[in-house]
C-alpha cells in the first residue's frame, strides 16, 4: 500500500472509470468513498488521500478495541448511475450490468424517501417490483405477505389491499417489461437525478 500513499481519491476514481469504460469517460465522478460509523456516512472528497482514510480508519478501530467499544463501522465504494432517459434507451442488451444497477439504486432510494414520490405512486411502483421478482400473482405468495420489502412502513396497513389489487392487474406483464415500466415511471418523477438531503 505504501507506493500509493500519495494517491488521492479522485485519482482513484478517474481510473476506476477509464478501467471499466465508464460511460462519459474518467472525467465524470460515477464513484464515491464514505467512511460509515453506525450508519452514519461521511462523503470522502476527491482530494482526500487514500492513505490517509485507511489509517485513520485503522486507529479507530484499534482504540475502540482498546476500550471494548463495538461501533459499526466500514468504508463503503459505492457506484451512482444516472441514465438520461431523453437520449437513451432504458434496457438495452449492451448495457444490461448498468441498467440492473440503475433498477436497484432507483429502489432504494424510492424506499429511502431519497427521491420522493406520492402514496398512489409508492403503490404503483411495489406492484411493479412484485411482478418483477415474482411473475405473475398467486395467492399467499411471500410478496403480498412480506410488504416491508416493497412499500414505506407508514402505508403498509392502509394501502395493502391496493398494491395486492395492482399486482393482480399485471398478470402476463414479462419480469422484463415489469423492470422498464418502474423504471420509466421514476424518470418521470419530479427529483429523479436530484440527491436529496433530509435537514
Amino acid at each position: 500500500m505504501c507506493r500509493y500513499r500519495r494517491t488521492r481519491i479522485g485519482e482513484m476514481f478517474a481510473e476506476s472509470s477509464h478501467r471499466v469504460r465508464s460511460r462519459g469517460g474518467p472525467e465524470v465522478n460515477v464513484f464515491s468513498l464514505y467512511e460509515v460509523f453506525n450508519g452514519i456516512e461521511r462523503d470522502l472528497g476527491p482530494d482526500d488521500r487514500i492513505c490517509d482514510a485507511l489509517s485513520r480508519f485503522e486507529t479507530l478501530l484499534q482504540t475502540l478495541a482498546a476500550q471494548r467499544m463495538v461501533v459499526s463501522q466500514s468504508l463503503l465504494f459505492k457506484r451512482r448511475l444516472w441514465m438520461d432517459p431523453k437520449t437513451e434507451m432504458i434496457m438495452t442488451e449492451g448495457i444490461q450490468f448498468e441498467n440492473e444497477l440503475v433498477y436497484h439504486q432507483v429502489y432504494h432510494d424510492i424506499m429511502t424517501g431519497s427521491l420522493p414520490c406520492s402514496d398512489d405512486e409508492h403503490v404503483a411502483f411495489a406492484a411493479l417490483r412484485m411482478q418483477c421478482e415474482f411473475g405473475d400473482f398467486v395467492s399467499g405468495s411471500e410478496a403480498v405477505s412480506d410488504l416491508a420489502k416493497y412499500l414505506p412502513k407508514r402505508l403498509i396497513q392502509e394501502r395493502r389491499d391496493d398494491v395486492t389489487q395492482q399486482y393482480k392487474d399485471l398478470r402476463g406483464v414479462s419480469r422484463e417489461d415489469s423492470k422498464r415500466a418502474l423504471l420509466s415511471t421514476a424518470q418521470t418523477l419530479p427529483l429523479y437525478q436530484f440527491n436529496v438531503f433530509h435537514a
